[in-house]
């Protein structure tokens, strides 16, 4: 989806949202899961000596959290102007120089300000300082560059787990159905042009700058943020070797013209006329490197121009990725460029949708937001602050194994221990139940760990959802093709239901199936299910 037409949806959701900064765990919820740093299994020390009094060595109050490694884009500091209008997040410095979240609201007078809901940094170790405690209600927010270590738990569930076998894959990995959007897909495989990751999986940059916009810069410092950020949340979804290899050029390439005399202030209506606007200037940016680079080597091409660019001049974040070679594209010496990003719209660096829009270059769909659509989790159909990739697209990208998920075609009722996505490792991730060739139920675990480092109790938990390749992904219809499946207790409507996740000894039913939580801890869900 394109970054303004997103950004309005964010917008209409946001007034209903709960920022819940501080909030502590409830402590009659004795299933809560067990989410101790590792520093807190520290045990007290004694020095026994005479001269000596017992010493007692303090738990880390705080997750392990990802420091920040890299220079923050001076432009992004508390003060500074910026380009939003409902509170936007950047990771940026406060007024001291020191990381800190920002925002950008009306409220704000178009200046970036200190977002007081979000945590604060450590000033030496640059870490976002996370409290051990899970809040009660998950914070509204875009966890930019937020990535808390997962903590793998050796504990294992009580409940006896049913055996044989559960691996009739081809029953589970139903195949997409025509919905007029062939270069994405929500079904198996993923569309054949697609970019495949990779152990070594290759991006050019072609960084590229305007008579009326130039700079000095390192295209290298510039795009720092990203490169850590895109690298990271990728090969951390897998459970297979994953490497981006980046190719940046040491400066600027220049075009030789002004960005306005290209038009790119387009504002995106749907209907896809943006495309006689931005061709002709990609197509000149790849012309400018062409006698330089081999295209067919990269796996990807990503456009860059420089952070003085506002939105107003370039208005669109486009992952270029056609259906199949043809007239109307992008092309190199070595033939047609079927992956390529172009990163308009960013003048507030948005790393959630960078790691969206990136997510098409593979093949990955968007929801139908002409739909009444609840699903909560996930960056590409979900909500960007929980943007941990839901078990069903990792398996798409086939970064989840086979053997991770459990397939569930037989009648017999079943037991399954599922482990939160966002462990890290070959665990089991994911039970499956094909309804028909063309829809699934899928359960997965959820936690406040990894990249759903905003979750708070009410997100965490079996979180269940139902998938219909038939539907359509950007036009009306009847059918749904992502959507949660909640229990009674939640109240629907507004774009994404953040307190659907089954709690202990709570049920679901769909299409004659059952799913119960049988079981929960720091070890993730045991679930059973059953056919009515």
């Amino acid at each position: 989806m394109g970054g303004i037409l997103k950004r309005l949806f964010i917008a209409i959701m946001l007034s209903t949202a709960l920022f819940s900064s501080g909030c502590t765990a409830d402590p009659s919820d004795s299933e809560a899961p067990d989410l101790k740093s590792p520093q807190a299994d520290v045990q007290s020390e004694r020095d026994d000596s005479p001269d000596a009094a017992a010493t007692t060595i303090e738990p880390d109050p705080y997750l392990e959290t990802e420091p920040i490694s890299w220079e923050i884009n001076p432009d992004y500091m508390a003060g500074m102007p910026c380009s939003g209008d409902f509170g936007w997040q950047v990771l940026g410095l406060n007024q001291d120089g020191a990381p800190a979240y920002l925002k950008c609201t009306p409220a704000s007078s178009g200046k970036y300000v200190v977002d007081l809901s979000m945590p604060v940094f450590d000033p030496e170790t640059r870490r976002p300082l996370v409290p051990v405690d899970v809040p009660a209600k998950t914070k509204f927010g875009y966890s930019p560059n937020l990535y808390i270590y997962p903590v793998i738990s050796d504990r294992e569930p009580k409940s006896a787990l049913s055996e044989g076998s559960f691996d009739d894959y081809s029953s589970c990995k139903i195949a997409e159905v025509d919905d007029g959007s062939p270069d994405k897909s929500f079904g198996f495989p993923l569309p054949d042009y697609r970019a495949k990751l990779s152990s070594d999986f290759k991006i050019l940059v072609i960084p590229v700058q305007f008579t009326d916009h130039k700079t000095s810069s390192k295209p290298a410092d510039d795009l720092a943020d990203v490169v850590s950020a895109l690298s990271n949340f990728y090969e951390r979804a897998a459970s297979v070797p994953i490497k981006f290899n980046w190719t940046i050029p040491s400066s600027y390439y220049q075009i030789g013209k002004s960005i306005d005399s290209y038009n790119l202030d387009y504002e995106f209506d749907g209907t896809g006329g943006f495309w006689k606007f931005y061709q002709p200037y990609l197509q000149d940016v790849i012309d400018l490197v062409d006698d330089q680079y081999d295209f067919s080597a990269y796996d990807a091409v990503v456009i860059e121009e420089p952070r003085s660019v506002t939105d107003a001049e370039h208005g669109m974040f486009i992952p270029h990725a056609p259906a199949r070679p043809g007239n109307g594209g992008l092309y190199s010496d070595e033939g047609q460029i079927m992956s390529l990003m172009v990163t308009g719209n960013d003048q507030n660096r948005d790393i959630s949708n960078w790691i969206h829009e990136f997510g098409h270059l593979l093949g990955l769909p968007d929801r139908n937001w002409n739909m009444d659509i609840n699903a909560g989790f996930d960056l590409m159909w979900g909500w960007y602050g929980a943007p941990e990739f839901s078990a069903w697209s990792r398996w798409q990208l086939e970064i989840l194994q086979d053997k991770q998920v459990d397939c569930k075609t037989d009648t017999a009722t079943s037991t399954h221990w599922l482990r939160p996505v966002a462990w890290t490792g070959d665990y089991q991730k994911a039970v499956v139940i094909p309804v028909s060739d063309h829809e699934v139920i899928v359960v997965e675990s959820r936690r406040r760990q990894g990249y759903d480092a905003l979750l708070g109790k009410e997100s965490e938990g079996a979180y269940v959802y139902r998938i219909d390749t038939s539907a359509k992904m950007y036009q009306p219809d009847t059918k749904k093709i992502v959507d949660v499946i909640a229990p009674a207790r939640v109240k629907l409507g507004g774009g994404w239901a953040m307190d659907a996740s089954l709690k202990l000894g709570e049920s679901v039913t769909s299409d004659g199936w059952t799913i119960t939580v049988k079981e929960t801890g720091a070890f993730g869900d045991v679930v059973e299910v059953k056919k009515n």
